[in-house]
């Protein structure tokens, strides 16, 4: 039995939408309220402010999950009220908007959530350091804590509209433009026409939120565009398909490759694609590389990995290190007292 920690924690984060961070948010919270003596109270980031300066007096740490408007307003209150504060960082739009437009309002929202957090947390430890080297004043209240992922056991394969002579590879990203499906699609395009039985050419089944891309990706004949789908169907799809891929500019953890290599799929990833795990190093590609996305295909369909350990990946260890560096701060403020 744990002890009780007696510890009050504030939490605001996206525990509807369950997309990536908010599934992190639904997963971590879960946790957290099991563990003894941590009264967890959670605030819809995207609903009103209900007596927000009770709320934020009544806790000790004020904790926001991702850039928010109202985030960054209850971390402004909570540092006039003289709270310790802490945030979750699950991409830095600093880094991204090299690739992405990013409108300068959130650049400033994220620079100030910095400014005011005591603690900035990078959801792996490859992420940390770059945004260590992206914010090197901020650098000493930067950490590294893992996401979890949920395993599960006893998976059942969906009755799936799959032919036993389809080839299919599945990638996520939909049409956004920073997570590359679209040059997935012409280095599949180009594997197809070298393929002499056209029966059992590659098929793409591409998951995720529409984009600037969707259009143009819908257009090959060899892709299932399904958008955005529920949890349970993305595992269906990753079960049906002999080979994940990832081609994105930039992920900071990538929940999905580790789900998948969890199914015991074979993975390919580009080198921008960050896991708190070692995966051989051939399975990388330069992002956006179409010759060896191509020959990575033709290598790697329906070959595992065989070395890869993801025991050390749950949400009870994940949660138990956010308690150990939320009692930190709660401490620091009793010794400056």
């Amino acid at each position: 039995m744990q002890n009780k920690c007696n510890l009050k924690v504030l939490y605001i984060g996206d525990f509807l939408k369950k997309n990536g961070p908010s599934w992190v948010d639904i997963s971590l919270t879960n946790e957290l309220e099991k563990i003894n003596g941590l009264i967890l109270s959670k605030v819809q980031i995207n609903f009103k402010f209900d007596d927000y300066l009770n709320n934020i007096s009544s806790n000790d740490i004020v904790h926001i999950s991702g850039i928010s408007f109202k985030g960054l307003c209850y971390m402004i209150v909570a540092k006039i009220l003289k709270k310790k504060t802490s945030m979750t960082s699950h991409g830095s739009l600093k880094v991204t908007k090299k690739i992405v437009k990013v409108k300068k309002y959130r650049e400033i929202m994220e620079s100030s959530i910095f400014l005011f957090s005591d603690l900035i947390v990078g959801v792996s430890e490859k992420y940390a350091a770059l945004l260590k080297s992206s914010y090197p004043k901020r650098q000493h209240k930067i950490k590294a804590i893992n996401n979890g992922i949920e395993i599960q056991n006893n998976i059942q394969v969906m009755e799936a509209e799959i032919s036993n002579n389809e080839k299919f590879i599945i990638t996520f990203g939909g049409g956004r433009s920073d997570k590359g499906v679209l040059g997935v699609c012409e280095a599949i395009e180009e594997l197809n026409k070298k393929r002499e039985q056209r029966n059992k050419e590659y098929k793409l089944i591409v998951i995720g939120e529409d984009g600037p891309f969707t259009d143009k990706i819908k257009e090959y004949p060899f892709v299932q565009y399904k958008g955005f789908v529920n949890k349970k169907t993305v595992q269906d799809y990753i079960l049906v398909s002999g080979l994940y891929i990832q081609n994105s500019w930039l992920e900071t953890f990538c929940m999905s490759a580790l789900e998948a290599l969890h199914l015991e799929k074979s993975v390919i990833l580009s080198k921008n694609v960050f896991l708190p795990i070692h995966l051989n190093s051939e399975r990388y590609f330069d992002y956006n590389n179409k010759t060896m996305i191509r020959n990575k295909i033709e290598k790697f369909y329906e070959v595992k990995d065989e070395n890869v350990d993801l025991t050390k990946l749950n949400w009870k260890i994940s949660a138990n290190k956010y308690l150990s560096e939320w009692s930190k701060l709660k401490n620091s403020d009793r010794n400056e007292k």
